[in-house]
């Protein structure tokens, strides 16, 4: 269970619920529409929602639906994390993962490789985990493409990259 709290924005009462990590996960289900208990108002400020580590079971169910999102923007920053590699790569690898999560989860790795580079995180073995990995799924670059990552990240990344990407 992971925790959620807001304030209202008319008399300032506050909230707490518990709510699934599943729920939290996903966009979608941190929304709270519902208005507030004392005066009605469905505006609120100072929200906030503990987001869970990332899971199997959450990869799975946002893998197979392309309705559902851990965040409407930059999804590939949000999955980006170094920690989670092992399921972004198995998810990527996963026949029953839909084409256009695959998309993302490519772009997370460029985001993990850009995130890690000198100057900025410099984490040069976690890079070069990311570049063999890639080098491993040169088929699926050539499918997907990286016309859908950010051209700031494929200009910071490709050097690290090198001829991983087909022309």
């Amino acid at each position: 269970m992971c925790r959620q709290t807001r304030q209202c924005w008319n008399c300032g009462l506050k909230e707490e619920r518990s709510i699934s990590s599943l729920d939290a996960a996903f966009e979608h289900g941190r929304a709270w529409n519902a208005p507030c208990p004392k005066c009605g108002s469905s505006k609120s400020r100072a929200a906030a929602t503990e987001i869970p580590s990332l899971s199997t079971a959450q990869l799975a169910v946002w893998a197979g639906d392309k309705k559902i999102f851990f965040s409407s923007q930059d999804e590939d920053i949000v999955l980006a994390r170094p920690e989670s590699l092992e399921l972004l790569l198995q998810c990527l690898d996963d026949s029953r993962t839909l084409k256009s999560k695959k998309k993302t989860l490519l772009a997370a790795l460029f985001v993990i490789i850009y995130d890690h580079l000198p100057a900025k995180r410099n984490n040069p073995l976690l890079v070069s985990r990311v570049v063999a990995a890639l080098g491993e799924r040169r088929t699926t670059i050539a499918e997907l493409g990286t016309q859908h990552i950010d051209s700031y990240i494929l200009k910071r990344a490709l050097p690290a990259i090198g001829d991983i990407i087909p022309h």
